[in-house]
């Protein structure tokens, strides 16, 4: 039989100074790295700024997108090209603040949560999607997300346009900084378990209008 370790007794307690020095030495390291580099740095899609949405009247290359943007005096902004159907959408941020994304992030799941869970209701009461969904269009319950999302979405179509595990990671983020706010967590902690659980059942991929999965049974 195939033997690894020849030797099972490493006195591995003799060694525990070593040990400590050694990662002291490596959080002292990575102090002095973070005090030179000011703090950890949130990844691209977490910098915050001012959101904007445009919709071209055909689909573009996003590098063609970005010169013209860059061409207006939006040099440096980010720029998210919607997949599928949509990819003559584009989201655009510009400047910096992750407050900022992080109040949007809250606000996408706090929407996602009430549509997903209205029409999850409207099909289990036997409302046709044809006739619901222009009605909920035309009054306040109107959204982006609603005229996006929710036809297919009863239709159990969950395309990417933002994957729910993208949404998941900046959620925890998110979370960080409301408790450090003191303010309430609500949509943010229901969330942050919604979108746990479809990860765990393999739907990370899926758009975050999958959420619909959860609502459809108590």
């Amino acid at each position: 039989m195939f033997q690894l370790l020849t030797r099972t007794d490493i006195p591995f307690m003799r060694h525990r100074r070593f040990a400590y020095m050694f990662s002291g030495a490596v959080v002292l390291a990575t102090v002095v790295w973070l005090v030179i580099h000011r703090g950890p740095h949130y990844s691209v899609d977490f910098t915050g700024g001012t959101l904007l949405q445009i919709r071209l009247s055909q689909a573009l290359p996003a590098d063609q997108v970005r010169q013209a943007l860059d061409a207006g005096g939006f040099r440096g902004a980010e720029l998210q090209q919607m997949a599928g159907e949509n990819s003559n959408e584009f989201m655009v941020r510009v400047g910096a603040g992750q407050d900022t994304k992080a109040v949007n992030q809250v606000l996408i799941a706090g929407i996602a949560q009430a549509v997903c869970e209205g029409l999850a209701l409207g099909a289990a009461l036997g409302l046709e999607a044809e006739k619901l969904l222009p009605t909920l269009a035309s009054g306040a319950a109107a959204s982006w997300f609603l005229d996006k999302r929710g036809a297919t979405m009863l239709r159990d179509e969950f395309a990417v346009g933002f994957k729910l595990a993208l949404l998941l990671k900046d959620l925890r983020i998110v979370d960080g900084l409301a408790r450090g706010a003191g303010t309430r967590r609500d949509v943010i902690e229901r969330s942050l378990a919604d979108y746990a659980e479809l990860v765990a059942r393999g739907h990370g991929d899926d758009d975050i209008s999958a959420l619909i999965r959860l609502k459809r049974h108590a």
